[in-house]
């Protein structure tokens, strides 16, 4: 697939097209994803499954970075766009927020009193991430969390999990700012070599640092989406219930939250990552099917832009 990536990258005359997917977690994924699934709807296998994987995954990886970088470059400089698994996470709140008017920026919102101490968005995240996470605990039951937790009280597990949850975001934001001061002048030499005019697409958080603020409100309101989409489908007794989970609300959510809050300010940012919430939950009932090999797992393949692509694996369904 990163073959075939490289090839379209380097043969489009397109300028917008020419992206370097580069998040390599996330094309592992997608790889996967698209092998359950073909499989699964085509009925492929052996060579003829990975050669059309391949295709699909490595035409994916060329048109979702060319789909973002519209709103990117206003960001970015046109220096790099987003390669990641919520391309929709982009476009969606950005759209929306266009519409929104009078809407403070998030960085610009004053909180009142001893509120003001959570302007400081890490010190906010730790606040409400371990809140989060006993939420969680509380879906999954005391008996589900013990068998991780082992012999630690397991509210006190939840607590420190969602401090380190916490930490482990503080140092990432801390690493992107290293990482692009190092990767854009290194890709900039080897695309000259090789694919001349390209930019790199990477992961969610190089974008955090320009709207940190954006970042809590966009994943606080995906989170609350999230939680009362699935309560919804316990109420009404649905065969498949979605668990949400803290990776979702804070990629996700908090991606949308930065564009939705660049066009439309806070209520941008909240309406955009409210709505990656609803996307992902109720998307999430549909791309089951697709995945058989997870069935029963209690763990699955997910995100806005697999979301997108139920169609054409409901085509492929159909076909096969």
């Amino acid at each position: 697939a990163f073959i075939i990536h490289i090839a379209l990258v380097r043969l489009t005359p397109v300028k917008g097209m020419k992206n370097v997917f580069l998040t390599e977690h996330i094309m592992l994924f997608q790889s996967a994803w698209f092998v359950m699934g073909i499989k699964a709807t085509l009925g492929l296998a052996g060579a003829p499954l990975i050669v059309a994987s391949a295709l699909c995954t490595g035409l994916l990886w060329t048109l979702l970075p060319a789909m973002a970088r519209p709103f990117t470059k206003e960001l970015t400089s046109d220096q790099f766009t987003l390669g990641h698994l919520n391309t929709l996470g982009v476009i969606i709140p950005a759209w929306i927020g266009s519409k929104i008017k009078n809407s403070k920026k998030c960085e610009d919102l004053q909180l009142p009193g001893f509120l003001s101490a959570f302007s400081d968005y890490i010190l906010l995240l730790a606040f409400l991430m371990p809140l989060i996470y006993i939420i969680m605990g509380l879906f999954v039951g005391q008996e589900g969390v013990q068998s991780i937790a082992g012999n630690k009280n397991w509210i006190v597990w939840l607590i420190l999990s969602g401090f380190a949850f916490s930490a482990g975001i503080a140092v990432v934001l801390f690493g992107v700012r290293m990482f692009l001061s190092a990767m854009i002048p290194a890709f900039k030499g080897i695309s000259a070599k090789i694919i001349p005019g390209a930019v790199p697409a990477l992961d969610d958080p190089v974008f955090y640092p320009f709207a940190p603020m954006a970042v809590i409100i966009g994943f606080v309101a995906d989170f609350a989406a999230s939680v009362v989409i699935t309560i919804l489908l316990i109420v009404f007794g649905s065969p498949i219930v979605i668990i949400p989970g803290p990776i979702f609300f804070f990629f996700d959510g908090a991606i949308a939250g930065v564009f939705g809050d660049r066009q439309g300010g806070w209520k941008g940012a909240a309406i955009g990552g409210a709505l990656m919430g609803v996307i992902v939950q109720i998307g999430s009932i549909f791309l089951v099917q697709f995945q058989p090999e997870l069935m029963g797992s209690g763990l699955m393949f997910s995100g806005p832009d697999m979301v997108l692509l139920l169609p054409i694996f409901f085509l492929f369904k159909l076909l096969g």
